[in-house]
């Protein structure tokens, strides 16, 4: 989840595409403790605004205060954070499976090994349609199979 960008993109987009909250299930998972807590608090700075398109501030963000901007409560409420090793043998073992998983630079960090544990995590936690997306730098680093 890095720290947290990406999930709430997603409710963002969810929100403004008139899903009611509660209807879809956003879990975000890092392995660092200290990003989990930023991404859970929802501030971010001005930088973090710089994509064309329309600017969510207005609708969904506060001022507050030194060049950050918090992002209303009812959206973070609707993405649940937790730290989680990806390679690790019991990564959010016990739940239910999704239907989307989405990764952003994540196996261009690992290693063979590591990516070999991630894919069968991830094949894991994938309904039987499920889909995983990732980024064009990474879809070449999976393993074969």
């Amino acid at each position: 989840c890095g720290c947290g960008e990406e999930p709430y993109s997603l409710a963002l987009a969810l929100a403004e595409d008139g899903v009611p909250p509660g209807l879809v299930r956003i879990e975000a998972a890092d392995l660092c403790p200290a990003s989990v807590r930023r991404a859970e608090a929802g501030r971010y700075p001005a930088f973090a605004f710089r994509e064309a398109g329309a600017d969510p501030r207005p609708r969904y963000f506060r001022d507050a205060g030194a060049g950050r901007w918090e992002l209303d409560a009812r959206v973070r409420d609707g993405v649940r954070f937790r730290t989680a090793n990806l390679v690790s043998s019991d990564f959010l073992a016990g739940e239910m499976p999704f239907d989307l998983i989405l990764c952003r630079n994540l196996f261009i960090y690992l290693t063979d090994e590591a990516r070999t544990w991630a894919v069968a995590n991830l094949r894991r936690l994938l309904t039987p349609n499920g889909r995983l997306c990732l980024t064009p730098a990474e879809a070449d680093r999976l393993p074969p199979g």
